[in-house]
């Protein structure tokens, strides 16, 4: 998470459509009674064959059977609407959460805490640094003998220094004629952020001369 708009009003929001979706579980569970009138329907239906029972007595508990059964399903609708409710409302909170599709480090912050955003503000530059991208122009000469998925090594210049392991991502296709030279980019994975973007650096090819 790099910013978090204000959010006061659907949090709210959210805390009520949970609530909602809490009562409806509860209310959900109360039509238990619901089996019981059935059952005593289902019972009702066997004394009427006998006319032990009388008819309004049995049509009176499957009514009451029916109507259970139509409270049990509206309840059950009633939590399904509350629960995509809450859903909905948490993705708004989601929403007001800004966040970088990469890692990286915040190199440029243009708006502050307080200050006014709206959909196309730009709010900070992050950079990606890992993994770091090297570029180097080597020589006509080594065309064709450098590739993709070639591996190489970097010397980073002082004050980091050290040798770090790179490979070949991208060869220019197009030469710089004036320079006599081709471009090439070279991936370095720095995982811990040891190594700063920008530096100078040296680049050898083990086997190529």
């Amino acid at each position: 998470m790099i910013a978090r708009l204000e959010f006061g009003v659907e949090k709210a929001a959210a805390a009520l459509a949970k609530a909602r979706a809490q009562d409806d579980a509860t209310g959900s569970i109360e039509p238990h009674q619901g089996p019981v009138p059935q059952a005593q329907g289902e019972r009702a239906k066997q004394p009427r064959r006998n006319d032990n029972i009388s008819v309004a007595s049995a049509d009176e508990a499957e009514t009451a059977a029916r109507v259970a059964e139509s409270e049990l399903d509206e309840a059950e609708l009633n939590l399904q609407l509350a629960q995509l409710e809450l859903a909905r409302a948490n993705e708004v909170v989601r929403q007001r959460t800004i966040r970088s599709p990469i890692n990286g480090v915040v190199v440029e912050r243009s708006l502050g805490p307080g200050e006014y955003a709206f959909d196309q503000s730009h709010l900070l530059t992050v950079s990606q640094i890992d993994p770091l991208n090297v570029e180097v122009w080597v020589p006509l000469s080594q065309f064709g003998r450098i590739h993709r998925g070639t591996l190489a090594e970097v010397y980073p210049e002082d004050p980091v220094g050290g040798r770090y392991p790179a490979i070949v991502t991208v060869v220019d296709q197009v030469f710089d004629a004036a320079s006599g030279t081709i471009g090439i980019r070279l991936e370095l994975s720095n995982p811990d952020y040891a190594i700063p973007a920008g530096l100078k650096c040296q680049v050898r090819f083990p086997g190529i001369g």
